[in-house]
């Protein structure tokens, strides 16, 4: 079975159709990230499916083994730690549909129909449905302030920096929006600064 022959079911889609650039992104960012004593340390590797709902990614081993890997990136601009990347090795393509993508496809439709059934007309039954607590780790976007794609909120706890402000990688410039989330933080605390200085001086005239 080859990665061309599968027929990729959701939330899983083929990165077939990307260009060189969104290849070469992942495979850069695998290679950063992984480091001695790691599974896929310099073993050859290209990118062949990704995972809309956990953002995993799928890699073929090119040493001749037939092997792929689901690998969830953290994005991290240094080498990590063990066991990051989380990886997990699949001996071919058949034992990841069977183990992997065919179980997901299921737990995704099982959600979907959940979610549709929502759609109540009774408005106290809708009231009572906000009230409930919100489903942990369900996914947010923003839009990317380079390209403008929507892009996914990481969910991975290793996927923190900045006192735990979420990362957001764009999987179509690979742009980088912590260092907006920093400005925009470090301008507000400094608005808040001023108007605090302001009501002091303010009040000690008064």
């Amino acid at each position: 079975m080859s990665s061309e022959s599968i027929e990729y079911l959701d939330p899983w889609w083929s990165t077939a159709d990307q260009d060189v650039v969104f290849h070469e992104q992942f495979h850069e960012q695998l290679e950063r990230e992984v480091g001695p004593g790691h599974v896929l340390y310099q073993v050859p590797v290209r990118l062949i499916a990704r995972h809309d709902a956990s953002d995993d990614c799928l890699f073929e081993l090119l040493d001749g083994s037939g092997r792929v890997a689901i690998v969830h990136l953290t994005w991290s601009r240094t080498q990590e730690r063990l066991p990051w990347p989380e990886t997990i090795i699949c001996d071919d393509l058949q034992t990841f549909v069977s183990d992997h993508m065919l179980p997901e496809h299921e737990a995704w439709k099982a959600d979907e129909q959940g979610q549709s059934g929502l759609d109540d007309p009774d408005p106290f039954a809708a009231d009572a449905i906000s009230l409930q607590p919100k489903e942990v780790g369900k996914l947010e976007y923003q839009m990317c302030p380079k390209c403008g794609m929507k892009v996914q909120s990481s969910q991975c706890p290793r996927d923190t920096e900045w006192g735990g402000l979420p990362v957001f990688i764009c999987p179509n410039c690979g742009a980088d929006t912590r260092q907006v989330i920093t400005t925009k933080g470090i301008a507000l605390a400094i608005g808040l600064f001023v108007l605090i200085l302001g009501l002091a001086i303010w009040w000690a005239n008064h």
